[in-house]
């Protein structure tokens, strides 16, 4: 009887008119600094998940890419799922990214984070410059997957 179900729970996952209200009039501290951003998105505690979306701005000097060189913006999408949230939210979570990805369009950089370490500003202007370079034609969203401790 356990198999007729199979051994997989799916999800549909829409994002709300509210949130796209959000987006759309670019509504939150517009004057908030990267810090401060990252703050505010821990604010669930250590068992919660959360989005945040940052319009992030950087200096690109690739040349060859789909940018001249100089200051360049792309909205970074974090997608905060601690260890210690729960297995039923990080999967409504992790199926709401998808929804989220379509409503935010191509020019985006998504960082999976796990811990505190991993959603650093270096890290979000390192992933942004690497889209830079590429061509526009192969050019996709760039999902960064949290850091994992490899064995030495």
């Amino acid at each position: 009887m356990d198999n007729l179900l199979g051994n997989s729970i799916k999800f549909h996952v829409s994002v709300g008119r509210s949130c796209q209200t959000f987006y759309d009039q670019k509504i939150g501290m517009r004057r908030c600094n990267y810090e401060q951003f990252l703050d505010d998105l821990h604010k669930c505690g250590a068992g919660d998940c959360r989005f945040g979306i940052f319009d992030i701005e950087y200096a690109c000097d690739c040349v060859g890419g789909i940018h001249s060189p100089g200051y360049h913006d792309r909205l970074l999408l974090v997608h905060w799922c601690p260890e210690g949230a729960d297995d039923t939210k990080k999967m409504l979570y992790a199926a709401g990214l998808k929804a989220l990805h379509q409503i935010l369009g191509e020019r985006q950089v998504i960082i999976k984070a796990t811990d505190l370490a991993e959603p650093t500003l270096a890290r979000a202007i390192e992933e942004c410059r690497a889209l830079d370079c590429v061509p526009l034609s192969t050019q996709v969203p760039l999902v960064v997957q949290p850091h994992s401790a490899e064995a030495t």
